[in-house]
């Protein structure tokens, strides 16, 4: 159960904060917690809270985006996400968020760029091989799609779903339309 995890968490950030940990980096984290939580409006507190003293931490405009994004505001949350990778252009999960930003709207060259600086920084998330596989078909790079899937057939043996992708990209690899043929 999620809910129990997040409860976890947030009782974990407690104890880190009390134990002297970064007391800021930690209430940036519990923010996040909170919005997955879907608590946004104590989420929203606590970001306003660290305003001032987050005004160059890249995680602070990580979870402002995330949180406007929850909010429905791509367009802002699309800025915030910007600004984190300004401040640390290593921010993975604003890397990511940026990439799926794009995909939904359909700008696939944009998404695959956020997406392939992803790849620069593991650990690498499931998700940025599987939807960086996805808009290589899409866009015809069916050998760099099929490395995608391989990768996250290495990483997780187990998962059915990559195994199934790899077969399918490498397929369209040895497949090749001809519309000449088709007439």
């Amino acid at each position: 159960d999620t809910t129990n995890h997040y409860d976890a968490a947030i009782k974990a950030f407690d104890r880190a904060e009390k134990a002297g940990y970064a007391a800021q980096q930690v209430q940036l984290q519990r923010a996040g917690v909170l919005r997955l939580q879907n608590h946004l409006g104590e989420a929203k507190q606590t970001l306003a809270k660290l305003k001032d003293a987050a005004a160059h931490n890249a995680e602070y405009y990580y979870q402002e985006g995330a949180l406007a994004e929850a909010e429905g505001d791509v367009p802002r949350a699309a800025r915030y996400f910007e600004r984190a990778i300004e401040l640390e252009p290593r921010h993975a999960a604003a890397l990511f968020r940026l990439g799926f930003l794009n995909d939904l709207q359909g700008n696939d060259h944009e998404a695959i760029t956020f997406y392939e600086r992803c790849l620069k920084y593991p650990p690498v998330g499931k998700g940025v091989l599987y939807n960086l596989g996805v808009l290589y078909e899409d866009n015809d790079m069916y050998d760099k799609a099929a490395d995608c899937y391989r990768r996250l057939a290495r990483a997780d043996p187990l998962d059915e779903r990559a195994k199934l992708f790899v077969k399918d990209a490498e397929a369209s690899l040895s497949e090749s339309y001809n519309p000449d043929d088709e007439q």
